[in-house]
């Protein structure tokens, strides 16, 4: 019977330890990732298998690997030549990274309010946009250049361009447009965003 008890004992040991370094583990993880925002090979996989989340607005969720995603972009654009050129540091600073996180959450209001009132924007819309844009930038268009230009700035090609930069922006201006288009309508468009920011329903797991 004591040897029973011991057995059992020793059992309860082990599982409270277990369940102590899984809890120590889990509160490294929670701190590493919400509060410092690790981004190790490890733990972008770990964040792929897991679905950590870095934001909720409403019902849609931010995937951490989205923050990273841009944020890889933000620091591959201070490590290119125009950021340098103006004596940029190459790794993005703390406010830097709070406000990928408030464009994600804004490109979310903004897509779910477009989307809402009906808002059309189809891939021509985007793809003649980003021609305009081009125009008025003087660009030239010799094979390679713009994809090679965006590489560098970015990490981004013309279609991932067109899908985090372009498509954002003119889904915004369409609203601003629906309402009037005068600066008016521009300030009630922006008031609107900024208000639903701060609704109880927007989360924001990342602290900076």
């Amino acid at each position: 019977m004591p040897n029973d008890f011991s057995k059992a004992r020793i059992a309860l040991v082990v599982a409270l330890s277990v369940v102590t370094v899984a809890l120590i583990g889990a509160s490294v993880w929670t701190y590493g990732i919400f509060r410092r925002q690790w981004d190790t090979p490890f733990v972008r996989r770990m964040a792929t298998m897991l679905h950590f989340p870095a934001a909720r607005v409403g019902s849609q969720w931010i995937p951490y690997t989205e923050y990273l995603y841009h944020q890889d972009a933000e620091r591959r654009f201070l490590a290119g030549p125009v950021a340098q050129s103006e004596g940029f540091d190459r790794e993005p600073t703390k406010d830097m990274r709070e406000q990928i996180l408030t464009r994600l959450i804004r490109t979310r209001i903004v897509e779910k309010t477009a989307q809402d009132q009906a808002l059309p924007l189809t891939p021509s819309d985007v793809d003649s946009a980003f021609d305009a844009l081009i125009a008025r930038a003087g660009t030239t268009t010799e094979p390679g250049e713009l994809e090679t230009f965006l590489e560098n700035e970015f990490g981004w090609n013309e279609a991932e361009f067109k899908q985090n930069a372009l498509r954002p922006a003119l889904l915004e201006t369409g609203l601003k447009q629906k309402k009037g288009g005068d600066q008016s309508a521009q300030d009630a468009v922006e008031k609107e965003i900024l208000d639903r920011m701060e609704q109880p329903d927007v989360v924001r797991y990342l602290k900076f």
